[in-house]
């Protein structure tokens, strides 16, 4: 089973993981700090005035850009990482040392892909936020972690669906094979049964990892509040691992080309 082949590539083989992501992963972070600092600062829970001077303000247009550059590039660093996760699945490459900018990789069309995607999905993502706010309106506080779940499994699956479907470019991509978007929805239909299987398992692992880790955040800025935030984030990292791994999965069992001008068998 492609999920099965997925998780045991990540545990078996920890230097070809740490090269991978030793660099991006504390980039990622990174970005994910800058934004939890405007939310504290923001609530005003970071100082008793709720505003830090200078660049550190909320507010600041120095801040604004500096976090988006670094959320902007932690993005690029998915992509890297992903694309490296494609070529040692299916041709055995791990990076000589940590993995940092690439020579030579699709890099950009494949962070461009990502972003298509992403605005692929949001109209749907839209529409269901629209009507489950509006349900949420007088729900019982004993629901609310019900609700929770609700509120992100849906957008997983949505999220899983679109990725899954038009996920076998991403492969393609990082091959340097040609594969067109509807070539992979006629392509991963053909095997709709695992797909979908798979999308109900991926979102829900992916939403009760972030129920629970929401459950568990210590509200304040204490030593809890960050391991907490370590882990959830390490989550989201493994998932984003175990998907480019079961498209590598399917990529392969669908007998398509690992590289130029090799045909399908």
């Amino acid at each position: 089973m492609a999920l099965a082949e997925s998780f045991g590539m990540i545990v078996r083989n920890p230097l070809a993981l740490f090269r991978v992501s030793a660099f991006w992963f504390p980039v990622y972070l990174m970005s994910h700090l800058c934004w939890i600092y405007w939310d504290y600062a923001a609530l005003g829970m970071s100082d008793p005035d709720g505003v830090k001077p200078g660049i550190f303000s909320q507010w600041s247009p120095v801040f604004i850009v500096l976090a988006t550059a670094i959320t902007v590039l932690s993005f690029i660093g998915i992509a890297i990482v992903a694309i490296a996760w494609h070529r040692f699945f299916l041709k055995g490459e791990v990076p000589s040392s940590l993995l940092i900018w690439p020579k030579g990789w699709a890099v950009k069309r494949y962070f461009w892909t990502m972003v298509l995607l992403v605005l692929f999905s949001l109209p749907f993502l839209f529409v269901f936020m629209f009507f489950y706010m509006g349900s949420f309106d007088g729900i019982e506080s004993t629901n609310t972690n019900l609700y929770g779940f609700w509120g992100m499994f849906i957008p997983s699956v949505i999220f899983y669906m679109v990725v899954s479907f038009f996920g076998l470019v991403f492969l393609a991509i990082a091959l340097g094979v040609r594969l067109r978007l509807s070539a992979s929805v006629e392509l991963m239909s053909q095997h709709l049964g695992t797909v979908l299987v798979l999308i109900f398992v991926l979102a829900t692992m992916n939403s009760i990892s972030i129920v629970l880790s929401e459950e568990f955040v210590d509200p304040g800025l204490g030593l809890f509040r960050w391991l907490s935030f370590l882990a959830s984030e390490s989550v989201f990292w493994f998932f984003v691992l175990v998907e480019v791994g079961v498209l590598s999965s399917l990529y392969r069992q669908l007998g398509l080309p690992l590289s130029i001008g090799e045909q399908a068998s």
